[in-house]
């Protein structure tokens, strides 16, 4: 979750949310799981 996320990396939450919300338009996919497809086609 992104309360998970933000603990472990000692950040808000809110940043969690900024980041993820950037990913998803740079990767042009509406889901966390379309970022990660992106990123392993792409290598």
């Amino acid at each position: 979750t992104n309360k998970e996320i933000a603990r472990h990396l000692d950040i808000s939450e809110h940043t969690v949310k900024e980041h993820v919300r950037h990913l998803l338009k740079k990767t042009k996919t509406t889901t966390r799981t379309g970022i990660l497809a992106q990123i392993f086609q792409d290598t």
